[in-house]
């Protein structure tokens, strides 16, 4: 199943910005089978890679170029692109329809 729609975090895109906006530690994101062998560094860059990937304003999202350059190391574009955080009321109202429609097909009960 692609989605399962019993969870009540159904989105995975709300997911994380409601873990980021916990301010909770990167590594409870870990899949414990990698029983601690991974780097933190690439931890942290992978994370904040997909959270911006995942912004509703694709003006704000980083380019295929970019995202070659981060997965490369280049941490650059994640300073230049901290002025233009998306704020979290910012995020929810551009996807108030989506949000919505999740919340009425868990409801109904439909999976």
């Amino acid at each position: 199943m692609a989605v399962d729609f019993r969870h009540k975090d159904v989105l995975l895109v709300k997911s994380v910005r409601e873990f980021e906006a916990r301010k909770r530690p990167y590594q409870e994101l870990v899949d414990w089978r990698l029983a601690g062998r991974y780097d933190d560094g690439e931890l942290v860059r992978l994370i904040k890679l997909g959270i911006a990937c995942t912004r509703s304003n694709p003006e704000l999202r980083p380019s295929m170029r970019q995202i070659v350059s981060i997965l490369d190391g280049n941490d650059q574009w994640f300073a230049e692109a901290r002025q233009k955080k998306e704020k979290r009321e910012e995020w929810r109202q551009r996807n108030a329809s989506a949000l919505s429609l999740t919340r009425r097909i868990q409801a109904l009960g439909i999976q």
